[in-house]
This record gives structure tokens, C-alpha cells and sequence, in this order.
């Protein structure tokens, strides 16, 4: 199942799942399984990551992407890089 913001991605209801692996790759999404837990667990595990926080280093306008990939190979970045639209 796939949800509205193309997030998450399980098979629980079946072996059997059709994907797009063009567009796999072409969106460089990392997918990650597993064999073990309940369909409870998965609910708890997706409930849990709506918590989590992404770190954002420094945030750069559009016009200052030259700027914003240079600061993607800083030694002191610690954090995302935002570029904002």
C-alpha cells in the first residue's frame, strides 16, 4: 500500500506487489524490508515516524544554489541543506 504522499510502501495483504522501478530509481527511493512483526507493529512503526525530525543545517533562497551545493560539502555542515521555492 502506498500512501498519499508516496511515503510508505507495504505488502501485508499479499506476496504479490506491483511496482514502477523506473520510477524507483529515477526518485532514488530506498527501500527497506522485513519478515518479522505484526500488522499492529507496522502501524506503531509508521505512527512513531510522523514524531521524527529532519535536522535542516542551513536553509539558501533559489537564487543562491551555487552557494547551497558548495555548503552540501562543507566539513562543519551538520544537517540538511534546504533550498527554498
Amino acid at each position: 500500500m502506498l500512501t498519499e504522499d508516496g511515503s510508505h510502501l507495504g505488502g501485508l495483504t499479499g506476496a504479490d506487489v506491483k511496482l514502477n522501478v523506473q520510477s524507483l530509481y529515477s526518485n532514488q527511493v530506498k527501500l527497506i524490508g522485513s519478515t518479522g512483526g505484526t500488522r499492529n507493529d507496522f502501524k506503531e512503526i509508521i505512527d512513531m515516524s510522523k514524531e521524527l525530525k529532519i535536522r535542516v543545517w542551513k536553509k539558501f533562497k533559489l537564487d543562491e544554489a551555487k552557494e547551497a551545493l558548495q555548503a552540501l560539502f562543507a566539513k562543519e555542515r551538520d544537517g540538511r541543506i534546504m533550498l527554498e521555492i
